[in-house]
């Protein structure tokens, strides 16, 4: 439910991206969409604007999450390549979708595809999950997996003790793996 979402709002978004004229340094773009599974992030990237700016961009996930993303160069121009997109000027979209209580329900278990009686209480969700996904320009995904460049996320949680996770689709579970978890002074 929460994909299906997220990939209408990035149609939408695509739409409307068309239509922005101000955009934050290293943007070409950036629309917010609300779905039925939450508010839904699209920001339009190309190396170009982001070599163009003063640094990485800083993208908001929303003021309901609390979270975002800081997009460097190398990161970006590693997400290029991995799309086909090469170093150019063509578009990257990121989406960042803020998941609503509903739609975070099936993560609060490690293995959604067991029975209900059978599931495994999941370390507790210490902030609002958020889904990011990185799309061509014509709103397809990027498979991208073993970036070089990390991506840096800021999470607002309610315990300075939370470790960083994400949610692995192969295995129906949290982890931790390829993730370093910083604290807010770091």
């Amino acid at each position: 439910e929460a994909e299906a979402a997220e990939d209408d709002a990035v149609q939408d978004a695509l739409k409307l991206l068309n239509n922005t004229s101000s955009a934050p340094p290293g943007l070409l773009g950036q629309v917010s969409i609300e779905t039925d599974a939450g508010p839904v992030q699209v920001a339009a990237l190309s190396v170009e604007s982001l070599s163009d700016a003063d640094g990485p961009a800083e993208i908001s996930a929303g003021a309901e999450t609390g979270a975002s993303l800081e997009i460097s160069l190398g990161l970006l121009e590693e997400v290029a390549g991995a799309g086909g997109a090469g170093a150019g000027n063509s578009m990257i979209l990121l989406s960042i979708a803020g998941l609503n209580e509903d739609a975070a329900s099936s993560l609060a278990t490690d293995d959604v595809r067991a029975e209900v009686g059978a599931r495994r209480l999941a370390s507790a969700l210490r902030s609002q999950p958020i889904s990011i996904s990185l799309r061509r320009a014509d709103g397809t995904r990027i498979d991208v997996q073993n970036l070089t460049t990390p991506m840096k996320m800021r999470l607002k949680a309610d315990d300075p003790n939370a470790t960083c996770a994400y949610w692995d689709e192969s295995t129906a579970r949290w982890s931790t793996e390829g993730v370093q978890t910083l604290s807010s002074e770091e």
